[in-house]
């Protein structure tokens, strides 16, 4: 044993005095990154009021995968601890905090771990298992600490596949069947959708964009969430309808067991869903994403667009196309565009707006609906079609808008791929979520804005992420919110906005963000709302 280590720690260790339990823990918890990157994880303690001068436990882990570097973490820093190191195993690596005083450690992070990632590492979930973990008090009675272990998720880097957009399911039947069609969705129900194997989807996606609508059968959908089948069901949501109307949302959905998604309904409705594009290894038909500052395409209100791009408002039961190449630093190379469409209806009713590439026959799809009327907007991700334009059709009379937020295009400079994640909770103004410092309360209010350090969440997010996949919902405090942006730190507010909630419902939208100032992206609310965000996925350079 090292001779820095103090009496007391070196006699519990040696002669077993007898246990002091409590309620003590050691958590180290889960972060993501790709192969060839170097991710962080810190091992937290929990004294439970105990008086903890030492702890000895043991990391067993993958070497050939991970490579783990500690440092003494600021709780084991301040009561003046360090950490040794000892390899039992190539891999077991065995670590003491301790120091040459007897000053008990608060709780917190004893033990920050730089973990290097293989380049050749294998994508899936590595796990760092504690083992023999004991604690000892400055009078050198050793304290029995629980554990729970960590895990380094090792994500793939993943390319787009754009596709005219597909209906994939409908469980109110509409030629559907089986696992794809009726019946309706109970309330506090799950249900596994195929999508791999249908509408020109590979077994090789790793994941899908997806356009998901309700049409709740009763008052109120609280919420659906979406997930991958196999892993269990996330802390997230998709989407809302709390005054029971149609509503759809796009979501960025990992593939699971068999190339299936799993959706769960708090409430009863039917659930239908499109397929506009999927992520899968790098080929040469692969394109990567290219962030873009968010910025307004067209305004068929007019507000300084002609044109194409300008008045006159549409007609209900026609379509238009409009020009997306050459506008917003979007180049003709350009294959697919990630869009965000705002409707403002003409009159009481917007059954449905679909989009789609020029040059192709519109789509049995939808992209969003406004049932009463309502200022209402959807994410989509629309291939590019003849001259880089892309057809807009609605069903009811209404004026159309929407902004640009990046593109897809072939492999090149500045080009990123796409690393999917289970949903995971970003952060949540509301008082009772429990969320802390800039991921916590208070609400915002009207006319203000608010950055978040996504990399400090504890989404286990790398810092490589240069642009992020959320699905961002408002809980108004009002009566109105009349629209939220989202937009990188460290650049001006754009002239574009992420949603809608005119009538102070809950509501709920996807958006693609580019990383701002240390990884932080910027959130504006028109009126006070509490916001929550949850993420999908993030883009990074490729290996």
């Amino acid at each position: 044993m090292n001779p820095r280590i103090n009496r007391s720690m070196r006699v519990a260790f040696l002669l077993g005095i007898p246990l002091c339990l409590g309620a003590q823990q050691l958590t180290l918890g889960a972060v993501s990154g790709p192969p060839g990157q170097t991710v962080a994880l810190s091992v937290q303690l929990t004294t439970g009021g105990a008086q903890i001068s030492g702890v000895q436990f043991d990391l067993i882990y993958d070497p050939a995968t991970l490579t783990v570097t500690p440092t003494a973490g600021a709780a084991a820093t301040a009561a003046g601890k360090g950490v040794e190191t000892n390899m039992v195993q190539p891999n077991d690596m065995r670590l003491i905090v301790t120091g040459i005083n007897q000053t008990p450690i608060g709780s917190g992070d004893i033990t920050d771990l730089s973990i290097q990632i293989a380049a050749n590492a294998a994508a899936g979930s590595h796990s760092l298992a504690f083992s023999g973990v004991v604690g000892t008090t400055p009078g050198a009675t050793l304290v029995s600490v629980s554990a729970t272990n960590g895990t380094v998720n090792v994500t793939m880097a993943l390319q787009f596949y754009p596709l005219t957009p597909c209906r994939v399911a409908d469980t109110r039947g509409n030629g559907f069947s089986g696992s794809q069609g009726q019946p309706s969705m109970a309330g506090g129900t799950s249900r596994n959708f195929q999508v791999a194997g249908l509408c020109g989807v590979p077994y090789t996606a790793a994941a899908y964009s997806v356009n998901v609508t309700v049409v709740p059968k009763g008052g109120v959908l609280n919420y659906l969430t979406t997930w991958p089948t196999g892993q269990p069901q996330p802390e997230a949501s998709t989407l809302n309808s709390p005054v029971g109307l149609v509503v759809a949302n796009a979501a960025m959905v990992p593939a699971g067991t068999g190339g299936d998604i799993s959706i769960y309904v708090s409430d009863a409705t039917d659930v239908l869903f499109d397929i506009n594009g999927y992520f899968a290894p790098p080929a040469a038909s692969g394109l990567q994403f290219y962030p873009l500052t968010p910025c307004r395409v067209a305004d068929t209100r007019g507000n300084g667009f002609s044109g194409s791009q300008g008045q006159p408002s549409m007609p209900g039961g026609t379509s238009r196309n409009f020009q997306v190449a050459g506008l917003c630093g979007v180049p003709a190379t350009a294959a697919a565009y990630s869009v965000n469409v705002t409707v403002v209806p003409t009159g009481d009713v917007l059954n449905y707006l679909t989009t789609w590439p020029t040059g192709q026959t519109r789509p049995e799809a939808s992209t969003l609906n406004s049932p009463v009327g309502l200022v209402v907007a959807n994410a989509a991700m629309v291939p590019a079609g003849t001259s880089g334009e892309i057809g807009i059709y609605v069903s009811d009379a209404t004026d159309v808008l929407f902004d640009i937020n990046g593109y897809f295009a072939p492999a090149g400079t500045g080009g990123l791929d796409y690393y999917a994640m289970t949903p995971c909770r970003v952060a949540d103004t509301r008082s009772w979520a429990g969320f802390q410092g800039q991921f916590g309360q208070p609400s915002m209010g009207a006319a203000t804005s608010r950055s978040f350090q996504v990399p400090l969440s504890t989404c286990s997010v790398p810092s490589v992420a240069a642009a992020y996949s959320f699905n961002v919902t408002v809980v108004p405090s009002a009566g109105v919110l009349n629209y939220l942006t989202t937009w990188p730190t460290g650049q001006p507010k754009p002239e574009a906005s992420t949603l809608n909630s005119p009538e102070g419902m809950v509501v709920a939208n996807a958006a693609l963000v580019p990383a701002g100032t240390t990884g932080a992206i910027s959130i504006y609310v028109s009126d006070p709302t509490d916001v929550l965000f949850d993420i999908n996925g993030y883009f990074a350079p490729g290996p």
